[in-house]
């Protein structure tokens, strides 16, 4: 039925037991109708909290049943006069109230499954995969994957988490995916790979990046994916960003968008979970001729010694304070992002920070502690994954012997 030129039809059908409802617009004039993304949950982001969560349950309603009595799939149209976009909202949702008549609940997310602070939701989305670890690791894609062997890739450790979303037809793959693109890209994060279809690298990729199932396996013709990356100084942040169209599943999940959203949270080391106490740097002087002091955290690109440090610098002052014959070289390390000059620089900065904390603070006399910088000139782990980088952003102490 048309009138006014636009069509509103809903849909009630069941998906693993549950009473789903969708609604589609026909024969609308272009218009944003607010699908947009925030990063949300954390002030850095600089952008208000409240992300679109899934609509309330409709209360009182029962489902609509066959002759049988068995609860079936039923459709609805309606039609509207084309208005301002506030009155084409209010148009679905009477639209979405008129099929809550014949069905008992919105679609509901997975049990247990939430969005993650950092990123909202596609407006209307449902969850229906969630997982989450506090440690685990995680192979981001960064390349091309040709037969089982991705040309490029980053492995990571820290917190996981994965969530799908089913968004409801009448979206485009590349409408969802630039929503988060831009969504990711206004709030700072670096795109380190991006790809659709052929060239991501077809079936390949597509069984690489996702897991198998009827609503994403073999949907690489019509896939789209972004790996990111966001600094942060308690630690980065690394996305993967997988949007894809079932076509090749019937039913009424046929060419419903899927998106696959994987954040892993890599904190540098949980440097504060295991503190090397003065005993314990005693023994690695003695032994070593040095020890490397991971509790000693600064912000990103500055020489700013970060609060979370105060327990190690109580225990360096023990340490210089219980032997008074002991004098040290403070040597500040980092990764290997940037410049050799420029991280030599910043690693003496941090080094000297340090010193300067243990003479004004801690009452360490200045003939006793020395600092350098040697940037990336001394790893001890492989710069090519966060994991070995993060090993790499130390300070050590040397023992130095007394002028």
């Amino acid at each position: 039925m048309e009138t006014g030129g636009v069509q509103i039809t809903g849909q009630v059908y069941h998906d693993r037991g549950k009473e789903r409802r969708e609604v589609s617009m026909g024969g609308m004039p272009q218009m944003n109708m607010g699908m947009e993304l925030t990063l949300d949950g954390d002030p850095r982001f600089g952008l208000p909290a409240g992300h679109t969560g899934p609509e309330p349950k409709a209360a009182g309603r029962r489902p609509v049943r066959d002759a049988g009595g068995d609860a079936t799939h039923a459709n609805r149209s309606g039609t509207a006069q084309p208005a301002q976009m506030r009155t084409m909202i209010a148009l679905v949702l009477v639209a979405f109230g008129a099929l809550g008549g014949a069905s008992g609940a919105w679609a509901q997310d997975l049990a247990g499954a939430k969005d993650h602070p950092m990123i909202s939701r596609y407006p209307a989305a449902v969850i229906d995969r969630f997982a989450e670890e506090a440690f685990d690791e995680y192979t981001l894609l960064t390349g091309k994957v040709k037969g089982k062997t991705a040309a490029s890739a980053v492995d990571l450790e820290g917190r996981v988490t994965k969530i799908r979303y089913w968004i409801a037809v009448g979206r485009s793959s590349l409408e969802v995916f630039r929503n988060y693109q831009e969504a990711l890209t206004a709030s700072g994060f670096e795109t380190l790979y991006r790809c659709k279809n052929k060239t991501c690298g077809g079936r390949d990729f597509n069984l690489a990046a996702v897991p198998y199932t009827p609503e994403q396996g073999d949907a690489y013709k019509d896939q789209r994916y972004l790996a990111a990356h966001l600094t942060r100084s308690e630690g980065d942040v690394y996305v993967a960003l997988y949007v894809n169209r079932a076509y090749g599943i019937g039913g009424v999940k046929k060419n419903r968008i899927y998106v696959q959203l994987t954040i892993v949270e890599v904190q540098p080391m949980e440097q504060g979970l295991v503190t090397v106490d003065a005993a314990a740097m005693r023994d690695g002087l003695k032994q070593e001729g040095h020890i490397a002091i991971y509790g000693i955290l600064f912000e990103t690109d500055s020489a700013n010694v970060n609060d979370a440090s105060r327990p190690a610098l109580d225990e360096i002052a023990t340490l210089l304070n219980t032997d008074s014959t002991l004098d040290l070289l403070v040597v500040g390390h980092t990764d290997d992002r940037g410049t050799l000059s420029y991280n030599l620089d910043l690693s003496r900065r941090r080094a000297q920070a340090v010193v300067e904390l243990l003479e004004l603070e801690y009452g360490i006399a200045a003939s006793r502690l020395e600092g350098h910088g040697v940037g990336y000139l001394a790893p001890v782990a492989s710069n090519d994954n966060e994991a070995g980088r993060a090993l790499n952003r130390r300070v050590e102490l040397v023992r130095r012997r007394r002028k």
